[in-house]
């Protein structure tokens, strides 16, 4: 499986299959929905639901695959660089929007700096997780997307 995709002038970014197959593993996929249909009960507020699939997501470890794809990414992103360790920036974008031309070019809002393996991967979770707002608690499940089709890219600050 391709969970990695090189894109010159950005870095590398995590496909849509990884996002998927990251929602599939661990049951991740059915504990959230447990958590949205709470929202049609009336005894969970959409901040208290939104909250609980934040957690769910930054909880929730890769599959051991994508985790090893993201680290060795990371490293070569390193590489290329001539560095041990390099700050990047870690962003989403829908798949629909199609890769960036640039790091600076695809951010919308600042994404903060991380440094290392371990704070790459939880940031890529938060970045997933970062679909789940209280004001847009609705938002992926009206459009019929569960961020199934969301990128996550990462690239050099």
């Amino acid at each position: 499986m391709a969970y990695i995709r090189w894109v010159p002038k950005v870095g590398f970014a995590l496909t849509a299959t990884a996002c998927r197959e990251f929602l599939e593993s661990d049951g991740l996929r059915a504990r959230m929905a447990n958590h949205l249909d709470d929202l049609g009960t009336g005894f969970r507020t959409p901040a208290d639901v939104a909250e609980s699939i934040h957690r769910l997501f930054l909880e929730s470890p890769f599959p051991a695959p994508i985790a090893e794809s993201i680290r060795r990414a990371y490293r070569d992103l390193c590489d290329r660089h001539e560095r041990d360790e390099l700050d990047v920036t870690v962003w989403r974008r829908s798949a629909a929007e199609g890769p960036p031309e640039t790091t600076s070019d695809s951010l919308r809002e600042p994404a903060p700096r991380v440094s290392g393996e371990e704070a790459v991967l939880e940031a890529c979770r938060g970045c997933y997780a970062s679909l789940f707002t209280a004001p847009g608690i609705n938002g992926p499940s009206d459009h019929g997307s569960d961020g199934g089709d969301m990128t996550v890219w990462v690239g050099p600050v």
